[in-house]
């Protein structure tokens, strides 16, 4: 027989819906980072390794700008730091954040994964382990306290707690689950219904077809490397607060 003191240390329905709602901000950032991974992998061809990599740097530099109003760049051989503003606000660094995660997603698939794109598939794997470190390093070097990681300075969703059948919940975590229902039907929408979309779809399957189409796979493929690294920037930003900024465990 169970003696009374068991019985109370016993888990509650309770306790396991507070360990679910605790974990759906990291299963929402999860989702939208899976949403990046198909879109990237549609007009590549390959598991983009270093996808989680290149939103970890748009967020440091999204966090570096909100508070120096300065856009740290990460090629070498350029100027480490510009400074824009003297005075960012959160909308003017969110603006940034977007702007520099489409030039990321664009660079690199206009450097690296378009003219491997006839390329074997390890040959692709393998540079996107390569950008993976060379990101991990370019943060280290351009950020001097991401070794130690970064703690959050000013969250942009709301951390107040809120009751939800019972139990605590941030207010954050809720959010980032429907916004990220809300990106999903989104993107659902427009890779089913628009132009774009067909055209994106029809490319990935078969190349030579689209082209002879007048569908251009160069044009549609780095707008949908755009979306995916903003993406992936937005989504490591909004999970920060929940589980801080480390070049290494982030991506």
């Amino acid at each position: 027989r169970r003696r009374p003191a068991d019985l109370e240390r016993r888990p509650t329905i309770s306790t396991y819906l507070g360990y679910l709602l605790d974990g759906l901000g990291g299963g929402a950032v999860v989702a939208s980072l899976a949403l990046g991974l198909v879109l990237s992998h549609r007009t590549s061809g390959v598991v983009n390794f270093a996808h989680a990599a290149m939103g970890m740097y748009v967020a440091y530099a999204f966090f570096e700008f909100r508070e120096t109003g300065d856009l740290v760049l990460p090629i070498l051989g350029l100027p480490e730091r510009v400074h824009l503003l003297a005075r960012p606000t959160l909308a003017s660094a969110l603006v940034m954040a977007v702007l520099l995660g489409a030039a990321v997603g664009l660079v690199v698939y206009g450097l690296i994964f378009r003219p491997l794109r006839q390329s074997p598939v390890l040959a692709r794997v393998v540079a996107s382990l390569g950008l993976l470190l060379y990101l991990q390093e370019i943060v280290r070097l351009r950020f001097p306290v991401a070794g130690a990681g970064v703690n959050s300075r000013r969250p942009v969703l709301p951390e107040a707690p809120v009751q939800l059948a019972g139990t605590a919940v941030s207010q954050n975590r809720l959010l980032l689950v429907a916004l990220v229902v809300v990106a999903t039907a989104g993107l659902t929408a427009v890779y089913r219904l628009t132009r774009f979309g067909l055209a994106t779809r029809a490319a990935a399957g078969n190349e030579k077809g689209a082209l002879l189409l007048g569908i251009s796979p160069d044009r549609l493929g780095a707008v949908n490397w755009a979306v995916a690294s903003v993406l992936a920037g937005l989504a490591v930003i909004l999970i920060e607060p929940i589980t801080g900024l480390d070049p290494t465990t982030t991506t």
